[in-house]
Order: structure tokens, then sequence, then C-alpha cells
């Protein structure tokens, strides 16, 4: 600065101003939420941003740890996911109308801001391996003598051989005879459509026998049976067997003319696997195409689920 005083005579000094910064606050924004369940979503996701009136300061903290309690984080540059683990023994615990609750904290570059991640976590009662016919891992046939869990259309015994045949395994399998109800009774009783047997391209289907009962599988999940198909009947009859599983549709299993004039399959084992957590009614069938003089056999047993 100039000073003059009264005699003209002029004066300069300095003055030194000493400007002593401050670590001004951070602010976090974004998506700090998310949800997965437990057999359905099982991945979040979103995006945070730092904001800081200093210089090089809008960006995160490290994060010491991305374990979670029921799953594992991932962080990087404000992008964060999430991955539910939903084999862990915490998670398969989980009933249906459960929640909990995932958290991460992260922290701006220079600590004056906070922000928690915080993902919700649904359960899913588990659905049971298998209603009414079998237990997981515990094979079962028709070893009580009955069709105990079973609804039955037309004609069909439990027995402990046939014409010399004997079990897959056990002392009893199933037996269906190709008579007893009329093709449009076994359809209705089925769910399936009207006419549908005969649209499988074996002719038309006239009489049979069907069994029936609810199973309830969950996802990934093998519902496996043996059969065997036992054709009383020479071509053109081709009388078929059929089963009915998680599609609502019948597929054939075995047909005159795949074993020949009067001729035996032997046993096969037939699987199918759930898709998803699932509730159908499982049908199987035996039905005479064309005629009604003689009538083939479907033979079932060793349900099984893996």
């Amino acid at each position: 600065y100039t000073v003059t005083d009264a005699t003209g005579d002029v004066k300069t000094a300095t003055v030194n101003v000493t400007i002593h910064g401050t670590n001004d606050a951070a602010s976090i924004a974004g998506n700090s939420t998310g949800s997965v369940k437990e057999n359905g979503t099982l991945t979040a996701n979103g995006v945070l941003t730092v904001t800081d009136p200093d210089a090089g300061e809008n960006s995160f903290a490290p994060v010491p740890s991305l374990a979670g309690k029921y799953g594992n984080f991932t962080f990087a540059n404000g992008n964060w996911g999430y991955t539910l683990d939903k084999d862990a023994a915490n998670v398969k615990a989980l009933n249906t109308g459960d929640t909990v609750y995932d958290t991460l904290t992260v922290h701006s570059k220079d600590g004056t801001a906070a922000q928690e991640i915080k993902v919700a976590i649904a359960g899913t009662t588990a659905t049971p391996p298998v209603s009414n016919i079998v237990a997981a891992g515990n094979p079962q046939g028709f070893e009580t003598g009955t069709f105990n869990g079973w609804k039955v259309m037309g004609s069909a015994q439990v027995v402990t051989e046939h014409d010399g045949y004997k079990p897959a395994d056990g002392s009893y399998f199933a037996l269906l005879n190709g008579t007893g109800a009329s093709a449009n009774s076994m359809e209705a009783f089925l769910g399936i459509a009207n006419g549908r047997l005969s649209s499988l391209g074996n002719g038309p289907a006239t009489t049979g026998s069907a069994i029936a009962t609810t199973v309830s599988l969950a996802a990934g999940h093998t519902l496996q049976f043996d059969w065997a198909f036992q054709a009383h009947d020479y071509l053109p009859f081709n009388d078929f067997s059929f089963v009915v599983t998680g599609n609502g549709q019948p597929l054939e299993l075995a047909d005159v003319q795949t074993v020949k004039n009067y001729g035996f399959s032997g046993w096969h084992t037939f699987t199918y696997v759930a898709p998803q957590d699932t509730v159908f009614q499982l049908g199987l069938g035996v039905t005479n195409v064309l005629d009604t003089a003689l009538s083939s056999h479907l033979m079932i047993d060793n349900f099984f689920v893996v």
C-alpha cells in the first residue's frame, strides 16, 4: 500500500495475507437401494457419485470389505453390485414372507460423506421336492399294494407280476389296461384337450386307462420313474402309452409300431427336470387305437427324485 504525508513525502509498504484452506464437506448421491429374491432375481446394482468443492476429491475411498451376510458386493468408481449366495445355509433357511437386508457403507475420498447401500432380500419357502408318491432320495413304487396318493380312471391294478413280467423294483407295480374308459373321459380326467390323444399320430384313440397325481417339484429337481409297454395288439391298431408332465401335454412313451406286434418294450426310465418351482398333475395312460378288441398294457414302477 502507499501513504503520502502533508509534505508530499510518499512511502510504500507490503501487507502479506495468509489464506488457510478448509476441507469442504462432500456429498454422495445416486441409487443406494436394491432388492433380490431367493429362487428369483439374485443380483442388484446401482451407481453413486461424489460431489466435493475441493479439487481432486470427487471420488470414493477404498472399501475395506465387500462381503455381506447373505451375499457379496462389488464396488468400483461408484458402480456397485450385489449377488445373493442362494446356496448359503442362512439363505436357504429363509421362508416366504421373510425379508432381511445386506448393507455396505461407502465413504467419499476425504471421509466427510458416507452412504449406506442397502439390499432387501426376500425369502422363498422351498418347494417340497415331490409330494404324494415319493420323497427326495427315497425311491418308491406301489409297495403299499394300492394306488394310495393316485386318482384312477378306467381299468388299473397294482400287481406283483403280469404275463411273467416282474416289477422294476420292489414287489409291486401298476398295470394299466387299454380299456375301461373312453378316450374323451381320459382326456377330461387328465386335463388335456378333447381329441388330443387322437392327434398324436397313431390314429383315433378309443378306450384306455390312466392314473394321475399332483406333483410338487423344486427348480432343477428331476422326477424319474420306470415304465414298460406290452403290445397286446397288431398293426394297424397302433395302441400306445403316454405321460403328461409339467407342460400339460401328452408325450408318447411307446406304441405297437415301436415294439412290433405283440411285443414288449422292457423296462425303461423316464425323466422330467423341473425348469422352475412347479406344481403340476402327473398323468400316465395307455389307449387302444381304431378298435377295442385287443388291449395293450402300461406298467409303471419306481418313482424317484434327484
